[in-house]
């Protein structure tokens, strides 16, 4: 069964940590295809 934005794209920025990060995840589960755009460095998104 595909999700609700399958075949769909957003554009999320400040998502690489909190809720932004939590917003990637479920547009994500409900198919969408996510791009994230955010000033944070690489070592803080992996904490």
């Amino acid at each position: 069964m595909q999700g609700k934005l399958h075949n769909k794209t957003a554009v999320i920025t400040g998502g690489a940590n909190g809720i932004g990060r939590a917003f990637c995840k479920h547009l994500a589960g409900e198919g969408a295809d996510i791009i994230i755009a955010d000033i944070a460095s690489t070592e803080e998104t992996l904490q």
